[in-house]
């Protein structure tokens, strides 16, 4: 499958498990997900619970291929979730957009994902916790949080893309002009048609 980001094509290879009840086979999702070349895992209302969370974030903490992980449903608590916020602090982590809607996390683990998100290192330009147990305030702030992240990784992505295009287009062009392209107008334009984002799997329980 394809996302579409603007007028730019974002490859979306998906790896779904949503709906299968994997709460015993969570060893096998484990050793999928160490050798799948997806971008995007699909883990919802599988009854995983916090030690198949712990087993499944312990694969991403130390480095597999998908940096999207869908994971709602999944009554993993704040002992699970905590697992989660240790493996995207990793750097060997490739997580940069995270689900954990609906799985029964309190404002005792939000307060801390909340304190990664201000991190100045924080790299996930995607991050929810709707439908837990959380208060209304936490909420709020989560979401704050989130769209400052969003900003901060939708201009790296920018960034880059405009490198490469200036090395493409130009091999000649060295370090110096690109940075001072870099700070140019034309970055205004591209963040403007990269403004969409890309298309999401539906949360309900069936398809």
């Amino acid at each position: 499958e394809t996302g579409t980001w603007g007028e730019i094509l974002i490859p979306c290879s998906m790896l779904s498990f949503k709906s299968k009840t994997l709460k015993d086979d969570v060893d096998e999702v484990c050793e999928a997900l160490k050798t799948t070349d997806a971008t995007t895992v699909d883990l919802r209302f599988n009854e995983i619970g916090p030690v198949g969370a712990e087993k499944i974030a312990e694969v991403f903490k130390l480095g597999c291929a998908p940096s999207r992980l869908f994971i709602g449903g999944n009554n993993m608590g704040d002992g699970g979730a905590l697992k989660f916020l240790e493996a995207i602090q990793s750097s060997s982590c490739n997580l940069t957009y995270l689900d954990l809607y609906d799985n029964a996390i309190t404002d005792a683990a939000a307060t801390q994902f909340a304190e990664f998100l201000r991190r100045d290192d924080c790299k996930m330009s995607f991050l929810s916790l709707d439908e837990n147990e959380c208060t209304r305030e936490m909420y709020s702030t989560i979401n704050d949080l989130v769209e400052i992240n969003r900003e901060k990784y939708r201009i790296r992505e920018i960034n880059k893309l405009w490198y490469h295009f200036c090395l493409g287009r130009n091999s000649r062009l060295g370090t110096e002009s690109v940075i001072k392209l870099l700070n140019q107008d034309i970055l205004e334009v591209i963040y403007k048609s990269l403004s969409k984002s890309p298309r999401l799997p539906a949360r309900s329980r069936h398809t």
